[in-house]
């Protein structure tokens, strides 16, 4: 991890970039997205804060017993876009050390990885606190790009590996257009029966196109290629709106069934 800083620069998006009202790590943007509270660190009052709740696997906005959810390795990695900038935060669940960080991305057009060291000038904010769990340190670092650089993307798989405490983690996050605007698939806001995932605009509070902000699609994606350097790519099998609460579904949502998807399987690349 870089030496512990902290910047926080404002732009012209829906949120300060690096904005972390309540002091728990978790930027304010990513709790819009997340449901979490951003000025109140323990949405649901169980001791641990929103951001450890989501690196142990619990569920910040339901009360917890620490002992559900007992200390491993764990990285985190999310993204959201605020006005010309994309920004990445990046945690990890340590004892000891967090090393040997590869980043690698793929889109419809190619592949491409970086070690840490050629991507060090784009973080901003880093920093190591205690956690829950005697022993053990939350270790988080923001990264801010250029949002050009993804927005350009008809979509986009970007990949995470690192050794915490000598186990190779990874995490990973995919980014597609629906009608235009920049979205994130994530499995872990939706729970359907079909197994399909919520796209949401990576810019929380954005305004779309339709005037609404925030909305979401359900697609369910199927794996059609295993392709080198680690690339994915999935068709949309299904895509509907879903009825979740205070969403409006995303314009285009159920034209978007037979699109392809690029992800990244960032392991394969170690193997």
């Amino acid at each position: 991890m870089a030496p512990e800083s902290a910047v926080l620069r404002a732009n012209g998006g829906s949120y300060a970039v690096g904005l972390d009202s309540d002091g728990d790590g978790l930027h304010d943007a990513l709790e819009a997205r997340l449901g979490t509270q951003h000025a109140n660190a323990d949405t649901d009052f169980d001791g641990i804060d929103d951001f450890e709740e989501f690196l142990l696997g619990s569920d910040p906005l339901k009360a917890d017993s620490l002992t559900s959810f007992p200390a491993e390795p764990r990285l985190y990695l999310d993204i959201y876009q605020s006005g010309d900038e994309m920004v990445f935060q990046i945690a990890a669940y340590s004892q000891t050390q967090v090393k040997d960080l590869l980043f690698a991305w793929a889109t419809p057009g190619g592949t491409g990885q970086a070690g840490f060291s050629e991507l060090r000038h784009t973080v901003f904010q880093a920093g190591i606190r205690d956690g829950v769990h005697p022993g053990w340190k939350v270790k988080t670092m923001s990264l801010s790009m250029p949002a050009s650089v993804f927005t350009a993307q008809a979509s986009m798989g970007i990949g995470l590996a690192a050794n915490v405490d000598g186990q190779i983690l990874d995490a990973s996050v995919q980014l597609l257009h629906l009608n235009q605007v920049l979205c994130q698939l994530r499995e872990d806001l939706i729970n359907t029966n079909g197994g399909g995932g919520g796209v949401f605009p990576v810019e929380p509070g954005g305004q779309l196109p339709s005037g609404d902000p925030d909305e979401v699609c359900v697609q369910t994606l199927v794996p059609t290629a295993y392709l080198p350097g680690g690339k994915v790519e999935y068709q949309v099998s299904e895509a509907q709106c879903d009825p979740l609460a205070g969403a409006i579904c995303l314009p285009g949502c159920d034209s978007s069934v037979l699109d392809i998807v690029i992800g990244i399987d960032i392991l394969s690349l170690l193997n």
